[in-house]
């Protein structure tokens, strides 16, 4: 829109969608249907029919909620035009990570501490919408005339995969927008009741297997047993594994020393990053992570698995640590190690660097217009 170009956004109805529109400079239709494949179906006849009036020139698309407008395209490409498809994840290639780096053996380490229900919830890695998608994929990868993934390695993946050429690929970064801390974060510690000399760790993001909380929970409990001066995990974020892994907390008796805030506003979260000692990321498998980029940005140390998400944004003990994914003893070794490095001010200030000439949503538009202009057979002006 900074460019010049008219934006209308298809998307779901929620809770206080108003105030959200309000403060966007471009026109947003809502649909009531809560389910994706509703929402495809409702968002493919609304493109038919509005096409006729408006005439728009680029349909971009996020995730299978497009798969029917995909469809369109492909049944009747006159009356719909040229298709991009944001890629955050690929399906294919988070199965195969799961299985390379064994997600559920490490989730059965911990198994004999929960009950069969709970175990169920923290082994439930993918849900039926989930493994729907992953059907879906390769048809609406097919359908699109360009991808943009969110990071090279998954545009190199999609070429693996599906065989997609590399002309129909062109990868856009992910973006962020790094708030300043509000004025409450002076007071976070202070209402958790966690003193200055107490060092925090901090993970944002879904409470579930895949994420590898549990491997930092256990890698938790080995820090504590190590260490003289106070430590605290605090996990931020929600998920089917939540009750799973507050039972497992319980059990190994860390229940002074974990605390579980579930849901927080996403404008507070930077207040989060500002306040803690190290950001841990264990997952098994990512797209590209905002919660990392946000947590480089605003000045905390990053501690993540050397997945290749992870590979592709730090540079081992240079902008954040690596350590071996699923590895329960060496990631507590990795975040004993940053917590006490001499160097962590200056992996801060590249990691803020880094963020800060790569991952800009000034960066993403501009990427994303050569994109549309390319599919136009257009120069970018």
């Amino acid at each position: 829109m900074a460019q010049g170009h008219e934006v209308t956004v298809l998307t779901k109805q929620f809770d206080c969608s108003s105030e959200v529109d309000e403060q966007l400079p471009c026109r947003v239709i809502r649909s009531g249907a809560k389910r994706d494949l509703l929402f495809s179906f409702w968002a493919a006849k609304w493109l038919l029919k509005q096409q006729v009036r408006e005439k728009f020139d680029i349909v971009h698309v996020h995730g299978f909620e497009g798969l029917l407008v995909g469809w369109a395209r492909k049944t009747v490409p006159r009356r719909i035009p040229p298709i991009v498809l944001s890629i955050h994840t690929l399906r294919r290639y988070q199965f195969e990570q799961y299985r390379k780096y064994g997600a559920s053996t490490s989730c059965r380490r911990v198994q004999g501490m929960l009950s069969e229900e709970e175990s169920k919830a923290l082994l439930r890695g993918f849900n039926t919408v989930e493994r729907r998608s992953l059907i879906m994929e390769p048809f609406l990868c097919n359908a699109v005339d360009m991808i943009v993934p969110v990071a090279d390695y998954l545009a190199m993946e999609i070429n693996r995969v599906y065989g997609i050429p590399g002309e129909r690929i062109h990868p856009v970064l992910n973006g962020v927008r790094v708030r300043e801390p509000s004025n409450q974060s002076a007071d976070i510690r202070k209402r958790l009741l966690i003193d200055k000399g107490t060092q925090l760790i901090l993970y944002v993001g879904r409470m579930e297997l895949t994420k590898g909380c549990h491997d930092l929970i256990a890698a938790f409990r080995l820090l504590k047993s190590h260490r003289k001066q106070a430590v605290k995990l605090l996990f931020i974020g929600t998920g089917g594994g939540l009750k799973a892994l507050r039972a497992l907390v319980e059990r190994l008796g860390l229940s002074e020393d974990v605390v579980f805030m579930g849901h927080v506003p996403h404008n507070e979260v930077f207040s989060y990053y500002s306040v803690s000692d190290l950001f841990v990321l264990p997952s098994y498998s990512e797209g590209m992570p905002k919660v990392l980029l946000e947590a480089m940005a605003s000045g905390c140390p990053t501690v993540v698995s050397d997945i290749d998400a992870h590979r592709s944004v730090i540079e081992p003990n240079v902008t954040g640590y690596l350590f071996r994914t699923g590895d329960v003893d060496n990631l507590a070794s990795v975040i004993q190690s940053a917590l006490c490095d001499e160097g962590r001010e200056k992996i801060i200030s590249k990691a803020k660097r880094t963020v800060r000439d790569n991952y800009t949503w000034e960066a993403v538009a501009k990427r994303l217009e050569i994109v549309y202009m390319r599919l136009l057979g257009l120069q970018c002006g």
